[in-house]
């Protein structure tokens, strides 16, 4: 599979002529297991969006592997290779529920119609009405994918009914390296800028269906490249 949709960053080879790729797509990690002769068997289910890496060896049956999210530490499963199921062998104690949390993946349009991946992570049952708190983050440059991960200081805001927003822009590796080359190209605005138009552009974009108020939300962005 070429860049684009999505990009191949790391193959581990297992028994039996099996190996497991890891593909960035949307900004997020998936799991795969391919044969040798490049015939896709199956996919590794994971809890949610989020970051995972991969351990393993050629001839070993089972493999392990780490998975973060917006709401869930470094968590190390091992993935039995016969009977394709993933068992969690490890995970860090934490004062709150990760299962009390929901993180919807949507799209918005920037201005020259180009598709980007949007994070919205908040407590379940949240009524998203306009009168919630909200934090925008939104990232583009050199290159650099920054994945779901595991945002500790977040936590207490979304207990208090604060909902986080992450926003991808280009200029990232999120989808290979057409994707940064393009955003080069539209560098004439400037960071402040883009955090700016971040709640208007974004949200009401992304999420017609949502009465989240722009002007309760703090806006941070940091791009080397393309403003939304």
């Amino acid at each position: 599979m070429g860049e684009g949709e999505s990009v191949l960053e790391d193959v581990t080879f297992t028994a039996d002529n099996r190996m497991i790729l890891q593909y960035a797509k949307d900004n997020c990690n998936q799991l795969y297991v391919y044969d040798t002769d490049g015939n896709r068997l199956s996919e590794i289910e994971l809890p949610t969006f989020g970051t995972t890496s991969v351990s393993g060896a050629r001839g070993q049956k089972e493999l392990f592997y780490s998975f973060t999210s917006y709401t869930t530490p470094g968590a190390i499963y091992s993935y039995d290779m016969a009977t394709a199921k993933s068992t969690l062998l490890s995970t860090p104690k934490l004062a709150f529920r990760t299962q009390d949390y929901v993180t919807e993946m949507l799209f918005y349009t920037s201005k020259d119609g180009t598709r980007a991946p949007l994070f919205i992570t908040h407590k379940k049952g949240l009524k998203l009405n306009g009168k919630n708190p909200l934090l925008l983050y939104g990232y583009g440059g050199f290159n650099v994918t920054y994945k779901p991960h595991f945002l500790s200081n977040m936590i207490p805001f979304m207990e208090r009914g604060g909902v986080y927003v992450h926003a991808v822009l280009r200029g990232g590796g999120e989808y290979g390296e057409q994707w940064h080359v393009q955003a080069r190209s539209c560098r004439s605005r400037t960071c402040s800028t883009t955090s700016s138009r971040l709640p208007n552009s974004l949200l009401i974009k992304a999420t017609p269906q949502r009465t989240i108020s722009p002007y309760r939300a703090e806006a941070t962005a940091d791009s080397s490249s393309e403003p939304v």
